[in-house]
C-alpha cells in the first residue's frame, strides 16, 4: 500500500513537471524554428575573415559577398597624403588585370575609409573560401600612376549586399562624401564652411551671375594650404552637389586677412532671397585652368598656370605673355605703344595727342546691366590725360563714358558722353581694379578696387556700346604709361549692390 503511495506520488510529479516546463520548451522551439528560417544560423553570418597588411598600409574587416564585392577597411601610413585613383582585387599575389577607377579620393596619412573592391570568387556559395590580395593605384607627392598592394586577404563568402560604411577617420568632424563607380564605394571626410548669398534687391541677379566673395584666410589657416590651391565650391555640403566654377583674384595666401573670390551662381539669386554654398577644404592641389578653381594669371609660379578666368567671366582676356594684340584689339593710328612684358602690357603714346587701343566685337557690345573691370596701373603725375572707356562706332573719340587721370591725385569721369568731373579718392600709383558698373541704362558706378569713387544717374539712356578704349596721351614729353594684367566683363549686381555674404561655422 504504501508503495503504490509513493509509485502515485512520483507520477504526479513528472506530470507536474512537464506542465510547468512543457510550455517553456515549446515557445524555445518555435522561436529557434523561426530564427532559423530567417537565415540567422546560416553558416554565412559566423564567417570572418582577416587581411594582412603590406608595409605603409592597413587593411582589416575584409567581408566578402555572393556577388564577390569585397569590403574593408583601407588606411594609409605613409607619412603624406595620397589621392586613391583606383582599386581592383585578384586572387593570387599579383596586380589584378583591371583596376575600377575612383574619383580622386584624398588621403592623409593615418586615415582610413571604407573601400569595396570586386574579387575573382570561385563560387558564389554561401562559405566558399577565398585567398588573395588587394591592391590600389594613387598619387604621392605629385608622380601620378603609382600602385601597390595593399595586403593579402583570407575570407570565405558571407551572405548579404556589401555597402560601404559611413567613417571619418583620425581627422574626426566634416561630412562624409561618397564616391560610386560600377564597381567601388568609397566615403571619406571632407571640411567645409556654409556661405549664405543674401540679394536685398527687390530684382533677381540673374543667371550666369560672379559673386564676389572675400574670405579672411586667417580665420582656416588649419584647413588651407598656404598658397590656396585646396579650396572649392560646392552647392552641397562636404563637396556634395555641384561644383561651382570660381577664380581666386588676389591675396591668395592663408595668411591673408582678404582673399577675393568670384563664384558663378548658374541660377543667379533670386530677389529679395539668398542662396548657400559651401566652402570646401580638400585635400590637395585643386587648381586648373579648366577649372572649376582657378586663379589670376599673375598669381601662379608659372604664369596662367591655372587661370580659368574664361569660364567664370562674361568676356576675359589676360594681358601677359604676349607677342601681339588679342584677337579683336587694334592700336588706332599705330601711334600707341605697346610693351609686351611676362605679366602684363605697358601702353603709352608715342605722339603729342590722345591714342586709342581699342577692342571691338560682341565682347563689348553690351548692354545693362554689365560691368566691365581692368587691373593694372593707371597714373598720370602731369597734365596728360589717360584713361579706359566704353564708346560707340568708329572708337577713339567716340568713347561715352571713361574713368581716367590728368593730374594726380585727381582722377574724373565721364558719363555717357557728358562733360567730365574732376573727383578725388584716387589711392596713387600701384596696381588696382578698375571698374565701370552700369546697372541700369540710366544708374553707373566708377570704383576702384571695388570701392566706389563716383556714382549717379542720367536721364538720357546710355548709348549703344562697340568697343572699349585704353586711351595713351603725350603732351609736353609726359606720357604716362597704362599697365594691363587683365580685362573681363561680366553681370553687374542689381541695383549696384552685390549681394551681401555671410559665413557659417566649420563644419
Amino acid at each position: 500500500m504504501v508503495l503504490s503511495v509513493r509509485r502515485s506520488l512520483k507520477q504526479q510529479s513528472a506530470m507536474e513537471y512537464l506542465m510547468t516546463y512543457g510550455w517553456a520548451i515549446l515557445v524555445i522551439a518555435v522561436v529557434l524554428g523561426a530564427l532559423y528560417s530567417l537565415g540567422v544560423f546560416g553558416r554565412g553570418n559566423f564567417i570572418t575573415g582577416t587581411c594582412l597588411s603590406n608595409p605603409g598600409f592597413f587593411c582589416s574587416k575584409p567581408l566578402l559577398n555572393t556577388t564577390g564585392a569585397l569590403n574593408l577597411t583601407f588606411g594609409q601610413l605613409s607619412g603624406s597624403t595620397i589621392i586613391l585613383t583606383s582599386v581592383g582585387c585578384s586572387n593570387t599575389t599579383s596586380q589584378p588585370s583591371q583596376m575600377a577607377g575612383l574619383n580622386s579620393i584624398v588621403l592623409v596619412s593615418g586615415e582610413s575609409v571604407p573601400l569595396v573592391a570586386h574579387c575573382p570568387i570561385p563560387s558564389n556559395t554561401i562559405g566558399t573560401g577565398f585567398t588573395g590580395s588587394v591592391w590600389v593605384g594613387y598619387t604621392s607627392s605629385g608622380v601620378p600612376g603609382q600602385e601597390a598592394m595593399v595586403g593579402q586577404v583570407s575570407t570565405s563568402v558571407a551572405t548579404g549586399a556589401v555597402v560601404g560604411k559611413s567613417g571619418t577617420g583620425s581627422a574626426g568632424g566634416g561630412s562624409t562624401s561618397t564616391t560610386t563607380t560600377s564597381t567601388s564605394t568609397v566615403t571619406t571626410s571632407i571640411h567645409y564652411v556654409p556661405i549664405t548669398l543674401t540679394n536685398s534687391q527687390s530684382s533677381a541677379t540673374g543667371s550666369s551671375f560672379q559673386q564676389l566673395i572675400v574670405v579672411d584666410s586667417t580665420l582656416y589657416s588649419n584647413e588651407i594650404n598656404p598658397n590656396w590651391n585646396n579650396v572649392e565650391f560646392t552647392t552641397g555640403t562636404g563637396g556634395g552637389g555641384s561644383t561651382l566654377s570660381a577664380w581666386v583674384e588676389s591675396n591668395a595666401l592663408n595668411s591673408a586677412t582678404a582673399t577675393d573670390i568670384w563664384v558663378l551662381l548658374p541660377g543667379g539669386i533670386g530677389a529679395n532671397s539668398n542662396t548657400i554654398v559651401y566652402m570646401d577644404f580638400m585635400g590637395s592641389n585643386v587648381l586648373s585652368s579648366g577649372g572649376p578653381t582657378g586663379e589670376a594669371p599673375q598669381l601662379s609660379g608659372t604664369y596662367a598656370q591655372y587661370d580659368n578666368g574664361a569660364s567664370i567671366f562674361s568676356y576675359y582676356q589676360a594681358w601677359g605673355g604676349l607677342s601681339s594684340l588679342p584677337s579683336g584689339w587694334t592700336n588706332i593710328g599705330s601711334s600707341s605703344t605697346v610693351s609686351f612684358q611676362p605679366t602684363y602690357t605697358a601702353i603709352t603714346s608715342a605722339s603729342a595727342t590722345h591714342t586709342y587701343l581699342n577692342g571691338t566685337g560682341s565682347a563689348f557690345s553690351l548692354s545693362p546691366p554689365f560691368a566691365v573691370d581692368w587691373y593694372g596701373d593707371m597714373y598720370s603725375t602731369c597734365g596728360t590725360t589717360i584713361f579706359t572707356g566704353l564708346g560707340g562706332a568708329g572708337g577713339g573719340t567716340n568713347t561715352y563714358t571713361y574713368l581716367g587721370e590728368n593730374a594726380a591725385p585727381a582722377p574724373f569721369i565721364e558719363a555717357n558722353g557728358i562733360s567730365y568731373v574732376q573727383i578725388g579718392g584716387e589711392s596713387g600709383s600701384g596696381n588696382k581694379v578698375y571698374s565701370q558698373v552700369w546697372s541700369s541704362q540710366t544708374a553707373y558706378s566708377y570704383m576702384t578696387s571695388y570701392n566706389s569713387i563716383a556714382s549717379g544717374s542720367q536721364s538720357s539712356s546710355l548709348n549703344s556700346m562697340t568697343h572699349f578704349t585704353f586711351s595713351g596721351g603725350n603732351y609736353g614729353g609726359c606720357n604716362p604709361p597704362m599697365n594691363v594684367y587683365w580685362i573681363r566683363t561680366r553681370v553687374a549686381p542689381p541695383g549696384g549692390v552685390m549681394p551681401t555674404v555671410s559665413f557659417g561655422s566649420l563644419v
